[in-house]
């Protein structure tokens, strides 16, 4: 079995088959796996596409709908979550994604993925991936999500930080993909000033934000934003993702679910919980580290020690 389309290997990309036969990449012949090596549409599935949508039916804002993919990567988030929106509607529904990734070399990847995804049966059959027209260098890319009954989603993609987007876009979103590398990787990334923009963008009822992360840091940041946090659970050797709403969640919690545990509470409690901070969301990742560790130092909480881990597998609670 290949991998889904080919990228040489002077890219720094290399294929990786995961535990559920769906493929992932990693950067660099040490860098992280881009997802869970117990599976890639796995992890997508059950930490995306269920708890985004949950509980939710005919419960957002007006057509059309919006989705934040945030290092949108191979686009397994995306592609899982409008599998679970469209599976048992008898028409589309209409959903705007806006995809954000700087890393133009995976773009190559994405039809071919989708088209493996449809053999492999984890997309319906007849769903096609389909390039809009042309685009400058440095200018959003364009694509549309069309199945056998019509078009899902229209897709935009921007190449550029993310952190640029967020604090300009001034549109309702209902869901929010947050998909980067680790924090202790791209710290840069998780900050509480980002996640309060998020929290400020998201629909009044049931706008969701979902991660693969659990870091005390990174819940620090979303509850500091207003965010009722909630644990989906555990895949492979990783204990389970993050669902932050901005409401409580009012329905029976599925299976597997659960508020946070009472070891991350005690986390929260800590020193652990100090939150990545970048007020001026341009800071790198030496700066928004030396801020928090100087930051922890002069808390008044109490320190705390936690174990350590990263994205693929397990997970860092600095």
């Amino acid at each position: 079995m290949h991998p889904p389309c080919r990228i040489d290997e002077p890219n720094g990309l290399q294929w990786v088959a995961t535990q559920d036969g769906s493929w992932t990449c990693r950067v660099g012949a040490d860098g992280e796996l881009f997802h869970n090596p117990a599976g890639a549409w796995s992890e997508a599935w059950q930490h995306y596409a269920v708890p985004a949508t949950e509980g939710t039916d005919g419960d957002h804002g007006p057509q059309p709908r919006v989705l934040w993919d945030v290092c949108f990567g191979l686009g397994y988030g995306s592609w899982a979550l409008l599998q679970r929106l469209q599976a048992s509607r008898p028409k589309p529904l209409a959903v705007q994604v806006v995809a954000m990734e700087t890393d133009l070399r995976l773009v190559v990847c994405w039809i071919p993925l989708v088209e493996r995804l449809v053999a492999s049966g984890h997309l319906e059959p007849g769903t096609r991936l389909v390039a809009q027209g042309e685009s400058s260098p440095g200018a959003p890319l364009r694509f549309a999500l069309e199945g056998a009954r019509g078009r899902w989603a229209n897709l935009v993609v921007k190449p550029q930080d993310f952190r640029r987007e967020v604090q300009a876009s001034m549109d309702p979103v209902d869901w929010i993909l947050h998909d980067p590398f680790s924090p202790q990787r791209v710290p840069q990334l998780w900050t509480a000033e980002i996640f309060g923009h998020y929290h400020r963008r998201l629909i009044e009822r049931n706008g969701r934000l979902l991660t693969y992360s659990t870091a005390s840091a990174v819940l620090g940041g979303l509850r500091e934003a207003g965010f009722h946090l909630y644990r989906t659970p555990a895949l492979g050797l990783k204990r389970g993702g993050t669902l932050a709403t901005t409401h409580s969640f009012q329905t029976p919690m599925p299976a597997g679910w659960s508020t946070l545990p009472e070891s991350d509470e005690a986390a929260l409690a800590s020193r652990s919980g100090v939150p990545y901070r970048d007020p001026s969301l341009m800071g790198d990742a030496h700066a928004v580290l030396a801020q928090r560790n100087a930051a922890q130092r002069t808390s008044v909480l109490p320190k705390r020690t936690s174990p350590k881990t990263h994205r693929g597998s397990t997970e860092p609670h600095p």
